[in-house]
C-alpha cells in the first residue's frame, strides 16, 4: 500500500482492493437497482463507481491529512478510499452508505485490516450527523435530489466551521464559490470554507 502511494508500485485496482481486505469486486454493468432499496430510497443512485485507486492517491498527496482530521466519505460503496486512507495517513475517517450489502464488506474489511481509525455506517447521509468532519469527500453518489439536499447541508458546515470538501463526477457548479472556494482542480475539486 505505501509503495503505491509513494509510486514505487503500480499494482492492479484487484490487488489494492485485496491489500485493504477488500473482495474481488464484481462489475455490474448497467444501472444497479434493488427494488427494496429503489423503494426506501426514491429518487437515489445505487451506482457501483468505486473512486480509482490512482485518484485516491492523488485525493491524499493533495490533502496531507493530519491526526487532527476527520474525513467522511458521502457515499463510500465498500469502503475503499477510507480504508486507504487510514492505511497511509493518520487521519480517522468515517464512511456513509445507503447500500447495506456494501457496508457489511466494508465492515468485514475494517475488522480484518485492522486499521481501527475507520468506521463505515449504513444509511442515507441525510440521516447522519455531519459535525465531525473537517473534511468531506463526494464521488457523485447521490440522486439529483440528493446530492442538492447534501450540498446545501455542506455550504451549512461550511458557514459555521472551516472544512474542505473533495468532489469527484459532482456535477460542476453544485458548490457555491462565495461559501467553498475551489483551490484545486483537476479530476478532483478539492474546495475550503471562506468564512
Amino acid at each position: 500500500m505505501r509503495a503505491f502511494h509513494l509510486g514505487t508500485t503500480d499494482p492492479s485496482e484487484e490487488a489494492m482492493d485485496a491489500a485493504l481486505g477488500l473482495p474481488q469486486r464484481v462489475p455490474i454493468l448497467g444501472i444497479y437497482e434493488d427494488p427494496d432499496l429503489a423503494r426506501r430510497h426514491p429518487g437515489e443512485s445505487f451506482a457501483d463507481l468505486p473512486t480509482p485507486f490512482a485518484i485516491a492517491r492523488g485525493l491524499f498527496e493533495a490533502l496531507a491529512l493530519s491526526a487532527d482530521d476527520v474525513m467522511f466519505d458521502l457515499g463510500c460503496g465498500t469502503g475503499r478510499v477510507v480504508l486507504y486512507g487510514a492505511a497511509v495517513t493518520p487521519a480517522r475517517f468515517h464512511g456513509i452508505e445507503i447500500v447495506e450489502g456494501r457496508v457489511e464488506v466494508g465492515q468485514v474489511a475494517v475488522r480484518t485490516s485492522g486499521l481501527d481509525r475507520v468506521t463505515i455506517a449504513c444509511g442515507s447521509v441525510m440521516d447522519h450527523d455531519l459535525s465531525a468532519a473537517s473534511v468531506f469527500y463526494m464521488c457523485r453518489p447521490f440522486g439529483d435530489e440528493t446530492e442538492a439536499k447534501v450540498v446545501e447541508r455542506l455550504h451549512a458546515e461550511a458557514r459555521r466551521r472551516p472544512i474542505r470538501v473533495v468532489t469527484h463526477r459532482v456535477r460542476p457548479g453544485r458548490l457555491d464559490p462565495s461559501i467553498l472556494e475551489p483551490i484545486s482542480t483537476g479530476t478532483l475539486t478539492i474546495y475550503r470554507s471562506i468564512g
